[in-house]
């Protein structure tokens, strides 16, 4: 007697026609992965009005990123957020950053600044101190900090160690709290 699996996945290797036919990161990286091979690939892709799942539009994101491809996977974004993909408060988080590596820190704020209330919490407020203190914007990145303590936000190790990596590179050590150096 054979076991019965409950529930039913969909197999990558057997999708339906109206899904794109491998996964979206393995078809975008096949002519080598260069910035304009990327971008041409996504742009068929686009055109062709194929589906993806989500979970794959999130590793390709992943993998655009670790190749520092910020141009390419902010349009992926952009175009599945238009298509109805629900983003995830996490999913608008790596989206600021995207906005902000690609288009600047001014657009990243109006991004920020045009999320919903719901959606503004420690995972958005810790990528825009993220991307200010990448920027060496130090004022910028206290005063979100002290934003965020006002409005009670979990504070993790991240905002902290941000502020540390800020401070060594502009050459303020001194400004590193004897709480963050324990």
């Amino acid at each position: 007697m054979a076991l019965q699996q409950f529930g039913r996945t969909k197999s990558v290797t057997k999708r339906s026609s109206k899904y794109a036919e491998e996964a979206l990161y393995v078809w975008l990286f096949k002519d080598g992965g260069s910035e304009v091979s990327v971008r041409q690939k996504l742009n068929e892709f686009i055109k062709s009005r194929k589906r993806v799942y989500k979970w794959e539009v999130g590793d390709t994101l992943k993998k655009l990123r670790e190749r520092k491809l910020y141009y390419p996977a902010l349009k992926l974004s952009e175009t599945m957020a238009k298509r109805g993909m629900n983003k995830t408060v996490s999913d608008q988080a790596i989206h600021l950053d995207l906005v902000a590596k690609a288009r600047g820190i001014p657009a990243a704020e109006d991004y920020f600044k045009n999320l919903p209330e719901s959606s503004k919490n420690h995972l958005s407020y810790g990528a825009l101190l993220n991307c200010y203190c990448k920027e060496l914007m130090t004022e910028e990145a206290e005063a979100l900090l002290e934003k965020m303590k006002e409005l009670n936000l979990p504070l993790t190790s991240m905002p902290y160690n941000s502020l540390m990596t800020l401070y060594s590179k502009t050459g303020k050590p001194e400004k590193i709290p004897a709480s963050y150096k324990k």
